[in-house]
């Protein structure tokens, strides 16, 4: 938490190389606050009654939401956070390459603008 960065191993990302993630500052309490009341036995950050959220917790409500509305989206999923950080850091104007690196797109030939922009 000091230097602000999440260190994630080669074995734990899909590039299979270090990655650093750097923390946003408005992060740091609502993590400690989480790890706190954590136990060292799961890895998971997000708990529900100290066990990992089912993930019809988010799915039906999402389904009987729209439903209700009269539209037919699809329930949303974590790797949808990847397309509004990256939209989120284009609007901010952080720079491109900063930006690659963080998602993990070391390879200069790939250009996921258009996707996640």
């Amino acid at each position: 938490m000091e230097t602000r960065i999440i260190l994630l191993k080669p074995e734990d990302v899909k590039e299979r190389k270090w990655k650093r993630v750097p923390i946003n500052t408005d992060l740091i309490p609502i993590l400690s606050d989480t790890m706190k009341g954590q136990s060292l036995v799961n890895d998971k950050i997000f708990l529900v009654d100290g066990h990992a959220p089912n993930p019809d917790s988010i799915r039906k409500p999402w389904n009987k939401a729209v439903k209700a509305v009269g539209l037919d989206l699809a329930a949303p999923v974590f790797h949808d956070l990847r397309a509004t950080w990256k939209t989120n850091a284009m609007r901010s104007g952080m720079d491109q390459e900063i930006r690659e690196r963080i998602m993990g797109h070391y390879d200069e030939a790939m250009n996921v603008n258009e996707r996640y922009g």
